[in-house]
């Protein structure tokens, strides 16, 4: 179960699966990791606004993390998708 949070809302020990940037511009050395220090979010804060989350692989699962799935996030203007009519 994924959903996208801004990282102002992350918290240890929750697993982060995708950014809203390509992974290489980052300073993370493998596609998803488990958050586990202050020194790890900070550098999300620099490169990110919002990331998505797998809360199975998180510490703790749905147990613990599944209330995040049932708050709602908006992302900012320039990161949301629009369907373009024609």
């Amino acid at each position: 179960m994924e959903t996208r949070l801004p990282v102002s809302a992350l918290q240890a020990d929750l697993f982060i699966s995708e950014l809203d940037r390509p992974w290489i511009d980052t300073p993370f050395l493998i596609e998803g990791f488990l958050l586990e220090s202050a020194e790890q979010l900070e550098q999300l804060k620099e490169y990110c606004q919002f990331v998505t989350v797998d809360i199975e692989r998180s510490t703790g699962g749905v147990a613990r993390w599944g209330f995040l799935t049932e708050k709602k996030f908006s992302a900012p203007p320039s990161f949301r998708r629009f369907n373009i009519k024609q």
